[in-house]
């Protein structure tokens, strides 16, 4: 049995999709179990589209080795960075994205792609802690092909994809 406090980056998302983003390894098929028989969120079932919000309780009827299985993370590697940073407060990140780069990554290309630089990079700086989010990752608001220079936006907490994706998507300014 796991217990686990929703954080705010956390926050905003339905049950199934935020176990089906922290249990990455496990099957679908046992992730639709969990949530049938063996998931509480602040002590009571609830239906698996439920909103968690920041604060919840989640309470996980697994074991010690499943969890583990499942929770296994690939470790990323020293990738060299390739990107000039054009701005960066604490809730974004504006990179120049060179010729030739990915934003992200195919399973032929692997690892060397815009967004996986700009991890290692958060990383390095501490301004983003895998060990400390559950489910979030920093991600680019918007994408740019391979073949093409520019900006490109990474929000570098869940509020900040958030609210960026939305005034994209809207067409307002950023």
């Amino acid at each position: 049995m796991i217990k686990l406090e929703i954080s705010a980056n956390e926050g905003n998302q339905r049950l199934d999709r935020f176990l089906k983003k922290y249990y990455r390894n496990a099957p679908l098929s046992y992730i639709y179990k969990l949530l049938r028989t063996g998931v509480k969120v602040n002590g009571r079932r609830v239906a698996q589209n439920t909103r968690l919000a920041a604060g919840d309780l989640l309470t996980i009827d697994i074991s010690e080795e499943e969890e583990k299985a499942y929770l296994a993370r690939e470790k990323p590697g020293t990738i060299k960075r390739q990107f000039q940073i054009a701005y960066e407060d604490e809730n974004l990140l504006v990179v120049e994205k060179p010729f030739g780069l990915l934003t992200h990554g195919t399973m032929e290309e692997g690892r060397e792609t815009l967004a996986n630089q700009v991890l290692g990079y958060l990383m390095d700086s501490g301004a983003y802690r895998p060990e400390q989010e559950k489910t979030f990752v920093p991600s680019p608001v918007n994408r740019l092909d391979r073949n093409t220079t520019g900006l490109v936006i990474f929000g570098k907490n869940a509020e900040a994809l958030r609210s960026l994706s939305r005034m994209l998507r809207e067409r307002g300014c950023i």
